[in-house]
């Protein structure tokens, strides 16, 4: 299957990019992954296709400030700020496609 790209509103309404890729068999498993705090949510798309093994609804998010994200590159004024961000993006996964 292949990976498609789009945005959601983060917590604070700035727009985060992500892919996410179905899988082949209609199921309830996910994976979301995380990528490195100086990389992209592009770089983890072989990784995941070869955990999932099409099984597995996989998302991945650009952190922001990151790839294709909105923000100041590669910060955010604490820690706390990306653990919303993905507590977001959890959210809108579960409202949109689960």
């Amino acid at each position: 299957m292949a990976w498609i790209e789009s945005q959601f509103n983060s917590f604070d309404g700035l727009t985060l990019f992500y892919r996410y890729k179905k899988p082949e068999k209609d199921t309830g498993n996910t994976l979301l992954f995380l990528h490195r705090g100086h990389e992209h949510s592009g770089r983890i798309i072989s990784f995941a296709d070869k955990l999932s093994k099409d099984d597995y609804w996989c998302f991945a998010f650009d952190l922001r400030g990151h790839g294709r994200s909105s923000g100041m590159r590669a910060w955010a004024s604490s820690f706390d700020v990306w653990v919303k961000d993905l507590n977001s993006f959890s959210n809108h996964i579960c409202q949109n496609f689960l």
